[in-house]
């Protein structure tokens, strides 16, 4: 037990990883309270789901971010070469090297995954005579035009043998950005650099074991990328329970799924903000997240229901055909995302309705009003057409209010206001409180020019 106890004190943390890992804790807390209060009761193996995810990824995080300390037998380093990464070697050949030496040398190459430490070391004692960082794409690491094509950096050390090394250290598809830290004092062995530099150039002592020059902490850019996978992963979990016996629980199970997809969705810009990062793949993820969890999924919630409601007389032999007219509505939530992404007025409200708000209506409708559906008092031909109203109103010319607010005002705000106080009553609908509150926000912003029209003649 004591050895255990050792060897886990040497487990550390880098700093650069402390403001991700605290903010990333206090959000993921937060999730998991929301939900096991939303589902804790009803369900509680959803928010038992829920809370397995989110430590995954969080684990993943903490692993990205060990800074383990290295202790060597013999402290007399002289001449000693050691690796500078955690890894696996894949290459050792003679190259030519036209950046520094100009001729022809041989290459050691080291490849780190996801799960290896990305904190690298100074191979050797000596001097570092160059430090260069070179823009660059972000392909695959083990491609062999990564060394040349992608960001990178090189230093070069003057050994205490005299003999010139050069390391480089190449960002790849997950870890992109480089780091660098440089001594001007000669340190212990295993120590941490104190002092944060990025692409300096000079004769500076390094030494050996002590922290390398770079560190990858790009985990953090990715971090967005992964809530966002969670939002497709619920998506799928929800299509598949959606498409099980179409049964009252199987529709809650699809309902629980796309809410907790609906969380990630607004948990990723968030985080992405709050981390200062982005990436051309987030948006394009996004979308793709949002079409399964929020076209897709009360898609295949609606053909279910087509299986279970009542024909009138003169669309029975239509019974089988029916159920696959549910996913027009996938298709126009697709056209939906893609004019969002392109339309350049919806920066502070929406023209359309959102698809988080169309699935959540949809859910919440078929969970909370599903003995009245299949009821006699209901028929396919209203479905059908209640589905179609709701696909026009996804790509209608119809502008409709965000709750932004720029100051607390009730003059400025009136209609926000309003619909805020319209949802209390809303909540008294149990399971189809989401459909009255995006049906309330639906008329009130077909309403809202003339309440703001009121406010502009005063």
């Amino acid at each position: 037990m004591g050895k255990r106890l050792r060897k886990l004190k040497k487990i550390r943390l880098h700093r650069e990883g402390t403001a991700t890992l605290i903010l990333g804790f206090i959000a993921f807390a937060a999730l998991n309270a929301l939900v096991y209060y939303w589902a804790g009761s009803n369900c509680p193996m959803a928010s038992y789901i829920f809370l397995g995810i989110t430590g995954i990824i969080y684990l993943i995080v903490v692993n990205f971010f060990r800074c383990p300390i290295r202790h060597y037998e013999d402290d007399d380093t002289d001449g000693l070469i050691i690796a500078p990464a955690d890894g696996k070697v894949v290459v050792i050949e003679e190259v030519e090297e036209n950046e520094y030496f100009h001729d022809r040398r041989l290459m050691v190459s080291i490849f780190m995954s996801l799960f290896n430490v990305h904190a690298n070391w100074v191979p050797c004692d000596g001097k570092v005579k160059l430090v260069r960082h070179h823009d660059g794409r972000f392909k695959a690491a083990w491609l062999p035009k990564a060394s040349t094509e992608n960001e990178r950096s090189t230093v070069v050390i003057t050994a205490s043998t005299g003999q010139d090394i050069l390391v480089r250290q190449v960002a790849g598809a997950m870890a992109r950005r480089i780091v660098t830290y440089l001594h001007q004092v000669r340190q212990p062995c295993g120590h941490l650099s104190s002092r944060r530099h990025q692409s300096e150039r000079g004769t500076r002592p390094a030494h050996h074991g002590q922290r390398n020059h770079y560190r990858q902490i790009v985990m953090k850019k990715h971090i967005p990328n992964i809530i966002t996978c969670c939002n497709l992963i619920c998506g799928c979990i929800a299509v598949g329970a959606a498409f099980q016996n179409p049964i009252p629980v199987n529709y809650f199970w699809a309902i629980v799924f796309i809410l907790l997809g609906a969380i990630f969705d607004f948990f990723d810009g968030m985080v992405a903000r709050a981390l200062g990062v982005s990436s051309p793949i987030g948006k394009e993820l996004d979308s793709l997240a949002d079409v399964v969890t929020f076209g897709v999924a009360p898609s295949a919630m609606l053909f279910s229901l087509f299986q279970e409601v009542q024909y009138p007389q003169f669309m029975e032999p239509l019974r089988g055909f029916m159920p696959y007219t549910a996913f027009i509505m996938a298709a126009f939530s697709a056209l939906r995302l893609a004019k969002f992404n392109i339309d350049t007025r919806q920066t502070t409200s929406f023209i359309g309705l959102p698809t988080p708000a169309n699935a959540l209506f949809w859910g919440s409708l078929i969970v909370g009003q599903h003995a009245f559906l299949v009821s006699g008092k209901f028929n396919a031909m209203f479905l059908f057409l209640f589905m179609m109203l709701f696909c026009f109103l996804l790509v209608a010319e119809l502008p409709l209010f965000a709750l932004k607010f720029k100051n607390l005002s009730w003059k400025d705000n009136k209609v926000k206001y309003l619909f805020l106080l319209g949802c209390l009553p809303c909540f008294l609908l149990e399971e189809s409180c989401f459909a009255g509150i995006i049906l309330w926000y639906v008329i009130l912003s077909i309403v809202s020019p003339l309440i703001n029209s009121g406010r502009a003649d005063d």
